[in-house]
């Protein structure tokens, strides 16, 4: 008898009507079995589990190759543009206010004639 390449162990699981059914439709979608589909579908998981976790990996390594001087650098400039939009929005509000204390103001008239 020819030995697997894998080897593979017997696992009881229970899964709820729906996804059933689903992996079903899916397997023979694919011209898979069932078993073959879960298989496919735990191994593609992984996979892409795998690669998210070298992502987070990678993004960590970026972060510390970045200077501490650098990150306050740049949280600096972050909050000198939000000064600077603060500013600007403070005037907008000024003039608004000024053009409204204007208009509402009661019109005098000229009593000198």
């Amino acid at each position: 008898m020819a030995r697997k390449s894998q080897e593979l162990h017997p696992t009881m699981v229970r899964l709820p009507e729906n996804l059933r059914r689903e992996l079903e439709q899916l397997a023979a979608f694919y011209g898979r079995s069932l078993n073959n589909e879960i298989i496919y579908r735990l191994e593609r998981t992984r996979a892409d589990d795998k690669a998210r976790k070298q992502q987070a990996s990678e993004d960590a390594r970026t972060l510390s190759k970045e200077s501490m001087s650098e990150r306050l650098d740049r949280i600096e400039r972050t909050f000198e543009s939000y000064e600077r939009l603060l500013r600007a929005q403070q005037k907008v509000a000024q003039h608004a206010l000024a053009a409204l204390a204007k208009a509402t103001e009661p019109e005098t008239e000229d009593k000198s004639t």
